[in-house]
């Protein structure tokens, strides 16, 4: 968990799948989210920003949402 707390303004978390074949499968990522964040592996800042403060900086979007900061 080093690694995530030295770099947690640079990750994103995504539950995207390419594949079209993953329709229908439970995504190993999802159960990883969910395991760092029930078992209190990171610091509460260090999953805020990794789970949505990271991508809402670096794709100016707006808190809380998906659309474009005016």
């Amino acid at each position: 968990m080093e690694f995530q707390e030295e770099f947690q303004d640079q990750l994103m978390f995504g539950t995207d799948s390419c594949a079209r074949s993953d329709v229908n499968r439970a995504h190993p990522n999802v159960a990883l989210w969910r395991n760092l964040t029930e078992n209190c592996m990171l610091p509460e800042t260090a999953l805020e920003k990794i789970g949505h403060s990271s991508a809402e900086r670096l794709l100016n979007l707006q808190g809380g949402g998906f659309y474009p900061a005016v």
